[in-house]
């Protein structure tokens, strides 16, 4: 069995101790109004004093017809990577923000990567989803008032979630068939649980 070298024990070690010390244990986390550093409050300007310029990339994207200005967090790093579409030219305040990376979690553990099935269980009860197959599809619709309803939910945020099957070559799949399109459909359906979606994006709104 290979075995790491002292030098790349301690280079790991620093790494570890760099991470926790810019982000704060505070800022590694999924809460209802933040996403690690990036909170519903946050403007450019304060993100740039707080993890330095060279982690702030500010890009355009095109949304409804429009450029809106929008700026990415940890752009190279795509475990930590987190988007921000602004509702103003100034980066004032996030009209959304974005992440896919795998390094942000709940307390719980929770993050993209979990599945349905593990959601279901945290939540005590079946949530909605709208159904695979169309631009929104596979967006979490409400938790129906189960245990993360309070988890990811604010006054003034609250945390959103897409989902895509786990099961390989889904789409020819005739139970796939069934939750196709814009309804909401319960997690508890038969195809859902066949196809156990797993989180591959989260969004604070």
């Amino acid at each position: 069995m290979a075995r790491l070298n002292t030098g790349t024990l301690l280079l790991l070690s620093l790494v570890n101790i760099f991470t926790s010390v810019s982000l704060g244990n505070s800022q590694q986390w999924i809460t209802s109004s933040a996403i690690g550093p990036v909170s519903i409050e946050s403007g450019e300007a304060e993100l740039r004093k707080l993890l330095g310029p060279s982690e702030i990339t500010d890009f355009s994207l095109m949304a409804e017809g429009e450029t809106q200005k929008a700026t990415a967090v940890f752009f190279k790093d795509k475990d930590r990577r987190i988007e921000i579409v602004w509702k103003n030219k100034q980066g004032k305040t996030p009209y959304i923000v974005t992440t896919r990376g795998r390094f942000w979690k709940t307390k719980s553990g929770f993050g993209t990567g979990t599945s349905l099935k593990e959601l279901e269980m945290q939540n005590g009860k079946p949530f909605t989803l709208t159904g695979f197959g169309w631009d929104y599809s596979g967006t979490l619709c409400s938790w129906e008032g189960g245990k993360l309803e309070k988890v990811f939910t604010s006054p003034t945020s609250r945390i959103g979630l897409r989902f895509e099957p786990s099961v390989k070559n889904y789409q020819e799949k005739p139970i796939y068939h069934q939750v196709v399109g814009g309804d909401c459909f319960p997690s508890s359906h038969p195809a859902m649980q066949f196809l156990n979606p797993l989180v591959y994006e989260i969004t604070l709104q």
